[in-house]
């Protein structure tokens, strides 16, 4: 049961409570929507989270778990997802200090981890494929390039504004700082100069258009009527997730990449899910992921460009943003990859990344021979200060100083010269 004291909290506070209390932004946004799941299942509106305590706490555990029977029967959604949405009710009630639901009971009726689909990265040249569809747009071929060479996530591109786009003209490519107002989210990565080419081409395409763009302007909106001045100045409004995904999945069932299967109807979309051998969007992370480790960039710099936790590492592990893009003598950095993330280079493009890698690759070298002469240098030390250590004669030293000579150490003066 609710609150044992005369006070109950008001529809507000609960949705306060519940919400101030989660770590990220991320998860707010999941969290809150999966809460109003159960309530429009129960049938209540979406406002008014004091109803939620109005059940005694025996019938409020029989809905909950009529309620995971029927995502598993009738919505089939997948272990995980029933998981997820279980656990957003489950803080609801712990924040609201709700008694007397038996959680372990509850749990009884999660269904066991599932498989639902044995999914692999896009191949580089199925992006291509993509890419060359005669149906994709200056917008949807730079979601896609930026997908790819950048392994950010859907929700994540949908947050992307122009203020978040930094360029490095060294690379000519544009570094993003994703999650910008989370402190426990925010990261920073990379993408391709194809990529860049791609988001420029299409930002410059709008402005032409007639729309003013600001720092705070979304780098991809909804498709608009072109012809339409009204739309394309104030009618502004940035990609939701599903947008993204359907967008993507459109594409690569045009290209024939991905078949077009019945989909599943589930609540996060009503139009159906379909599940295959390649994940819509999530096959372009992989893609970045799985390229970025063959490539040989250094699996932590990997964790942090893709937005991974790292754990305890992470109050340890302070690399920089050039050296996470450019690596250094021991590790290789994003920069590393880029060849093997561009799928469809230029001429000009390519030979100045290997100019780029090959100056890399020098200063690498140079380095390691640095290092090299110090431990030679430290070597020859000691040995000369061996020998200084044993000298007590006039003649001792004579003979130290013809040592030195023969090994190298000391040049012998021309009482002649100057």
């Amino acid at each position: 049961m609710a609150l044992e004291n005369d006070y109950k909290l008001t529809a507000q506070e609960l949705y306060r409570r519940f919400i101030s209390s989660l770590p990220s932004e991320v998860t707010k946004e999941f969290y809150h929507r999966w809460l109003h799941y159960f309530m429009d299942w129960l049938q209540i509106d979406r406002e008014e989270y004091d109803i939620l305590l109005d059940y005694n706490p025996r019938m409020l555990q029989s809905k909950i778990i009529d309620y995971i029977i029927w995502m598993k029967d009738e919505k089939k959604l997948s272990s995980s997802s029933i998981k997820i949405r279980i656990a957003a009710l489950h803080h609801f009630y712990d924040m609201a200090e709700y008694e007397g639901l038996k959680w372990k009971i509850i749990e009884k009726f999660k269904p066991e981890n599932d498989i639902v689909a044995e999914d692999r990265p896009y191949t580089k040249e199925e992006i291509a494929k993509m890419l060359n569809n005669t149906v994709i747009s200056k917008r949807d071929r730079g979601i896609i390039l930026l997908f790819a060479s950048s392994g950010i996530r859907e929700g994540a591109l949908t947050k992307l504004t122009i203020k978040d786009l930094t360029p490095i003209e060294k690379y000519n490519i544009y570094m993003l700082t994703i999650y910008r107002k989370s402190k426990r989210d925010k990261y920073i990565t990379f993408c391709t100069s194809e990529a860049r080419r791609a988001i420029d081409d299409y930002l410059q395409w709008r402005q032409k258009l007639g729309e003013k763009l600001t720092p705070d302007s979304a780098v991809f909106r909804r498709s608009f009527n072109k012809k339409d001045v009204l739309q394309i100045r104030n009618m502004i409004k940035p990609l939701s997730r599903h947008g993204v995904a359907y967008i993507i999945r459109s594409i690569a069932i045009s290209a024939g990449i991905i078949q077009k299967m019945k989909p599943l109807q589930t609540e996060t979309d009503p139009r159906g899910r379909c599940r295959g051998e390649i994940m819509a969007v999530h096959g372009l992370r992989k893609f970045f992921d799985t390229t970025c480790e063959m490539a040989g960039v250094d699996t932590l710099f990997v964790e942090m460009l893709m937005g991974h936790k790292i754990g305890l590492k992470k109050s340890y592990f302070k690399p920089t943003e050039t050296e996470i893009l450019e690596g250094n003598n021991k590790k290789k950095g994003y920069i590393e990859a880029v060849p093997a993330l561009t799928i469809q280079v230029t001429k000009e493009e390519n030979e100045k990344l290997r100019g780029e890698l090959e100056l890399l690759n020098k200063r690498d070298n140079e380095l390691n021979a640095m290092k090299e002469q110090v431990i030679s240098m430290q070597s020859q030390m000691q040995t000369v200060l061996s020998l200084l250590s044993s000298i007590n004669t006039q003649e001792g030293k004579q003979e130290i100083a013809k040592e030195l000579i023969l090994k190298g150490i000391y040049k012998k003066i021309d009482s002649n010269s100057a």
